[in-house]
């Protein structure tokens, strides 16, 4: 397994369902992360994107972002839970476009979409068996004054061939199976693959090169039967002699879901997000045209 550098654990932030809640630090909501799409027509330009599952900020809604700072310290991004997009077929992911103002002074890295896993990569660049490492939010430890993402580790354990039932209530979901150690909190967290590479790249490691396989959205839950035992030698109050009350409890298989990454390129490149990329890119191409000889030229980070 890759090391992880420090500074690659800001990649991910934590979510709350009030601003309240995320200057506390109580242990509700989730974890989501940064990614980005770089504009393909003007250099050193792009546009930054808050990620994370449709349940933790819908569902659940746990909209409000808590991201560590540069100096030390923490930012709180008070949204709404409709400020963010979700997937328009279901897949548990939603997005929130992010802005200068949002996220000016914050400490953060970003995922950008070539790093993305495609479909394609299952035949041959990645594996039943990869190892892979999730970034994000143990809610028992999580940093009260600053947060300090954990790092989570597995394996692969199946490609999304079929969805994964999850409950009556939500639609079955294309999915990674992961062997992963997970818990309460991790929902939205990436989860990246190493793979082969001859670069330096996210992991900070020659050799390796980390990926984003997907978004985990939770572990898959088996229903484990709780007895007690009731032995009566005479009926009573409707019980027999060799009758038994039986409850049962959830329990975390160790297995976990995980949303393909292609299904996140799919929704960042809906029509709704594009055409505001390609107008910025306008602008910006006309902004650069007409600037004086010599002027520095800033990237951008923009957002719908």
């Amino acid at each position: 397994m890759a090391r992880i550098s420090p500074s690659d654990l800001n990649c991910a932030f934590y979510l709350y369902p009030s601003e309240d809640a995320a200057k506390a630090g109580i242990g509700l909501g989730g974890s989501g992360f940064w990614a980005s799409v770089r504009s393909n027509v003007v250099p050193e330009f792009w546009w930054l994107y808050a990620v994370s599952n449709r349940h933790v900020v819908h569902s659940h809604g746990a909209s409000v972002i808590r991201a560590n700072t540069k100096d030390g310290g923490r930012r709180i991004i008070v949204c709404e839970p409709t400020d963010w997009v979700e997937h328009p077929n279901g897949h548990d992911i939603a997005v929130l476009p992010m802005h200068d103002p949002h996220t000016d002074g914050i400490e953060l890295v970003s995922v950008v979409t070539g790093m993305f896993v495609e479909r394609h990569d299952m035949y041959g660049r990645i594996s039943v068996g990869d190892e892979v490492f999730m970034i994000g939010r143990f809610i028992n430890h999580e940093g009260r004054a600053r947060n300090t993402p954990s790092a989570r580790f597995g394996n692969i354990s199946m490609f999304p061939d079929e969805p994964i039932y999850i409950d009556s209530k939500t639609p079955p979901q294309e999915s990674f199976a992961v062997e992963l150690r997970s818990s309460c909190g991790y929902s939205g967290s990436p989860v990246f693959v190493d793979v082969e590479s001859p670069i330096k790249h996210f992991s900070g490691s020659v050799g390796k090169l980390s990926l984003l396989l997907g978004v985990h959205w939770g572990h898959i839950v088996e229903p484990w039967t709780v007895e007690t035992k009731i032995i009566k030698k005479v009926r009573q109050a409707g019980l027999g002699p060799d009758e038994r009350e039986v409850d049962q409890v959830s329990a975390n298989t160790g297995m976990n879901g995980v949303v393909p990454a292609w299904r996140l390129k799919e929704l960042l490149d809906l029509p709704r997000f594009k055409s505001v990329r390609e107008a910025e890119e306008k602008e910006e191409l006309e902004r650069r045209r007409t600037e004086e000889p010599g002027a520095s030229s800033n990237a951008a980070s923009r957002g719908a």
